[in-house]
């Protein structure tokens, strides 16, 4: 039997072949993209508290309390800092800073702790 060309049928299952894994590449690109921003996301919240206690610790002692504030440092982001003087021991301080921020209506938290001596 002399064969030349494809059948419709052997067309069919191509097409169906390839359009499945076209839709499954561009369903995982966007679970890469949501993942990336997530990222994005994590790092900017770490650089905003990282900031804040390099700040509170390249001042005095002493200044704390008026370092150690809660404010907006970029849209989007919340800044929360705390502060336990006495903690773990006397003339020690104990800094949490918590950065706060929404995506796609999910809330999400980077808290970065440190110990200050005097």
């Amino acid at each position: 039997m002399n064969e030349k060309g494809m059948t419709l049928l052997e067309v069919l299952l191509s097409a169906m072949f390839l359009s499945v894994g076209l839709m499954s590449t561009v369903a995982l690109t966007g679970i890469v993209l949501g993942y990336n921003q997530l990222a994005i996301d994590d790092t900017t919240a770490t650089t905003l508290a990282q900031d804040l206690i390099e700040e509170i610790k390249n001042n005095s002692y002493i200044s704390i309390p008026t370092l150690c504030v809660s404010s907006e440092p970029e849209p989007g982001y919340t800044r929360t800092c705390t502060y336990t003087p006495d903690s773990p021991a006397n003339d020690m301080t104990t800094i949490n800073v918590i950065v706060s921020w929404v995506d796609n209506g999910t809330n999400h938290s980077m808290t970065l702790r440190t110990i200050v001596a005097k």
